[in-house]
């Protein structure tokens, strides 16, 4: 590999994992579930819980996308 594949590798990497990260806390952090829902607000809350799923769909396509670019680049060096 050249330093500019591993460089693309490693950024590949880092920004899947900012992802996963992203997620975790959209998903996994009940103090901003509970703070969208604190004011009462059920539009906040279910806004909230739409908005997260969507964030983590969205998340999961670009993740799908940046894993398969990396697929193809692995592809030419086999070939070449």
């Amino acid at each position: 590999m050249t330093p500019t594949q591993l460089r693309s590798a490693r950024t590949r990497r880092r920004l899947l994992a900012a992802l996963l990260i992203v997620d975790g806390i959209v998903t996994l952090c009940p103090p901003l579930y509970w703070a969208a829902g604190s004011s009462g607000s059920r539009p906040l809350t279910l806004g909230y819980f739409i908005g997260g799923s969507l964030i983590v769909l969205l998340s999961l396509f670009v993740m799908s996308r940046i894993d398969s670019a990396g697929d193809r680049g692995s592809e030419t060096d086999v070939v070449s």
